[in-house]
């Protein structure tokens, strides 16, 4: 979380403030293993395809970490154009079938395939968007505290 705050404050600057974000994050996941660099290219996504395309008005990107029951649950939202209903649809059936990621997706296929490998079916993507509203990725994987 500590490189995903300088991230954040390095997309800040580089779209001249009107990219705020926010982290929040329960105490009881702070020792939690989470894969190095998997939050990155889902806020990325969300500042690209989500944010960028209105960043004449101000832009929120909210990631949260919670513990729910044995597990970490970690959701990356933004408040950006949202996804259309097919493109969302296509989107969760390519994520649904591990080996079938879409390779024009590459920052999504390397964050489920890096997931998938580490924690197998334990592992849980659900990609949540409405129009006009914003996108929501949640990920679900076992709490391993070190």
């Amino acid at each position: 979380f500590y490189y995903t705050t300088l991230y954040l404050n390095i997309l800040n600057q580089r779209y001249k403030k009107e990219l705020h974000s926010d982290i929040k994050k329960e105490e009881s996941i702070s020792e939690a293993r989470i894969p190095k660099l998997i939050l990155q290219p889902l806020i990325e996504n969300a500042v690209f395809h989500g944010c960028s395309p209105r960043l004449d008005t101000s832009n929120t990107i909210l990631v949260t970490a919670a513990k729910v029951n044995n597990s970490c649950r970690i959701i990356v939202q933004d408040d950006g154009i949202g996804i259309s209903e097919e493109t969302l649809i296509h989107l969760r059936n390519k994520v649904a079938d591990m080996k079938n990621i879409p390779s024009n997706s590459i920052g999504l296929q390397n964050v489920v395939l890096r997931m998938y490998l580490t924690y197998g079916e334990d592992f849980h993507i659900e990609i949540d968007s409405v129009p006009g509203e914003g996108t929501g990725i949640t990920l679900s994987f076992p709490i391993y505290l070190e």
